[in-house]
């Protein structure tokens, strides 16, 4: 058999010719395929970069504003402390001129101290 180019027929060398072009489409795709593929891997990374950003720093927020918050509680309980300490001291202070007054009237005669062997209160006897 001898091959030569007049026994090529022209069929067989269109489907050749598109065989070879669709290799090339095929290679051209897949290029662009590829360079997108990174061009969107770097995007992605960016964001994701960014994301953490913002996660890190939303939290540093939040450790902020719970900072102050405490503190701002903390001084409130410390001002309720103070105005609970100073209402304690008035107390005492007029429980213990209350107790000065009834020994002095105690002292004086005027008041009488309750016994429980007082006979003019009977709680057990029937009149």
């Amino acid at each position: 058999m001898n091959v030569s180019l007049a026994n090529f027929d022209y069929l067989s060398l269109g489907i050749a010719a598109i065989a070879f072009l669709e290799m090339i489409a095929l290679i051209i795709l897949f290029w662009i395929h590829r360079k997108n593929s990174i061009e969107r891997i770097a995007r992605m990374e960016t964001m994701i970069q960014l994301l953490e950003y913002k996660v890190v720093s939303t939290d540093q927020e939040q450790i902020e504003n719970f900072k102050k918050a405490l503190q701002l509680h903390l001084a409130e309980l410390s001002e309720r402390m103070k105005i609970n300490e100073m209402n304690i001291n008035k107390m005492m202070n007029q429980l213990d001129a209350l107790r000065e007054s009834l020994y002095e009237e105690e002292s004086d005669g005027k008041v009488s101290p309750i016994n429980d062997t007082d006979e003019s209160i009977d709680f057990g006897k029937d009149e």
